[in-house]
């Protein structure tokens, strides 16, 4: 199991740890879009994360952003309720932040959990995430259509938040669009990012937990391996 197999990647020597570990965690519909991958992936990193957190002797806490006041924090004692809290935020999630934290200390680290798949510039939102922390990272979770999609003919799109739809050719050009537009959204996040000081990590949401842990989060800081 990944909570054996992983701790928090803590400072050593000097440095002190920090105070808690916050997770922001994305409950708009867009997370419950396609194969379901992404709202499974985001529940148990969200899970992983609390509980790594209580063992590191840190406080923990969950935030569901489902917008405005329906905004949701969870922390160890709740840890049994997240599998259940629904993503039914029909808000992108840059319109659903809130400072929920009045009291969170200077050495905060933040985690961002979301597919980020909405218009705009990302930089607002990275900021405000970043702002007051010593550490965050932005983890985007895409299922493999929308990594890897496939030509399916004429098709009709719907946007799972507003219910609008769009009548397309998924052809190869269309296709080839799209995965222009998704690489350039993804550019643009990881050097917002970069510009106030955070890690960006984007994966596939269907990889194997325990993998995901190792392949990303151990690579961008987060966590490290237990030894053997």
């Amino acid at each position: 199991a990944a909570l054996d197999q992983f701790r928090l990647a803590l400072p050593l020597g000097s440095v002190p740890p920090p105070a808690e570990l916050q997770t922001m965690l994305d409950a708009s519909l867009s997370m419950t879009s396609g194969d379901g991958s992404k709202e499974q992936r985001a529940r148990e990193l969200s899970i992983l994360l609390l509980k790594l957190s209580e063992k590191a002797g840190l406080r923990g806490r969950v935030v569901a952003l489902r917008g405005s006041e329906r905004n949701r924090v969870f922390e160890l004692a709740d840890v049994n309720r997240l599998p259940q809290v629904p993503f039914d935020g029909i808000h992108a999630m840059n319109d659903s932040w809130q400072n929920e934290f009045s009291d969170t200390p200077a050495s905060t680290w933040r985690v961002v959990i979301s597919d980020f798949l909405w218009p705009g510039n990302p930089r607002p939102l990275l900021e405000t995430a970043a702002r007051g922390v010593s550490k965050s990272w932005f983890v985007q979770l895409l299922d493999e259509w929308e990594l890897h999609p496939s030509p399916a003919g004429a098709s009709s799109l719907v946007d799972i938040e507003t219910e609008q739809s769009v009548e397309l050719i998924l052809d190869e050009p269309a296709i080839s669009g799209y995965i222009a537009r998704l690489e350039s959204l993804s550019g643009s996040m990881a050097d917002a990012c970069r510009s106030v000081g955070a890690s960006w990590v984007s994966a596939s949401a269907a990889t194997e937990l325990s993998e995901f842990c190792r392949e990303h989060l151990v690579r961008a800081g987060l966590l490290e391996e237990v030894p053997v």
